[in-house]
């Protein structure tokens, strides 16, 4: 994995910076502050240009770059321990990716038992939305979460439902819809 500050952002704090690192299924970019990881940019249409890792970036990052090589490589792989800033995020919605995190590698859970399990049976779109606006998407898995019935639901990553479905490939799933169109169905 080539990871590569962005000098073009707007004035980082001190502690804080942008990489960016290939993987299999494009480009992703790497966000963080001196508390800990900020934002994971899943890759786009357009390739973003490479940003390189700078060389006083924290170790936690280092580390997590390691992690997530291995992710993509298809290996089992598990990111407690990495350091989240979420500052800015609402309380609520740190909780639902704190229990979003104990979902483990190849393992999926439903909007709705999602929402059950934060006592709150019943507010799935509430959790969808959730999903929608995470920051740092694999390493808080909101695409271990599917609809109803298995289905794939929703995935605002750039590329939509086909970088949902490549990344729970990597993990060995397959949701219903998706093994149902490799049948020509």
């Amino acid at each position: 994995m080539t990871a590569a500050v962005d000098t073009g952002s707007a004035d980082p704090s001190p502690g804080s910076g942008w990489c960016s690192f290939e993987t299999p299924i494009g480009r992703c970019r790497l966000g963080w502050s001196a508390k800990g990881l900020t934002r994971l940019c899943l890759p786009e249409h357009t390739p973003t240009r490479a940003i390189p890792l700078p060389d006083d970036a924290p170790g936690f990052v280092r580390e997590a770059l390691s992690r997530l090589e291995r992710y993509f490589a298809g290996e089992r792989e598990d990111f407690s321990g990495i350091p989240l800033d979420l500052d800015g995020v609402e309380p609520a919605r740190q909780t639902l990716y704190a229990a979003l995190c104990r979902i483990g590698w190849g393992e999926t859970e439903t909007y709705g038992s999602l929402a059950a399990i934060l006592g709150q049976p019943g507010a799935a779109r509430a959790v969808g939305r959730a999903m929608g606006a995470n920051p740092i998407p694999v390493i808080i898995p909101c695409h271990r979460i599917l609809a109803a019935g298995g289905r794939m639901g929703g995935f605002s990553a750039p590329q939509g439902l086909t970088t949902k479905a490549e990344l729970l490939a990597l993990e060995g799933v397959v949701p219903e819809e998706t093994r149902q169109l490799g049948f020509g169905f």
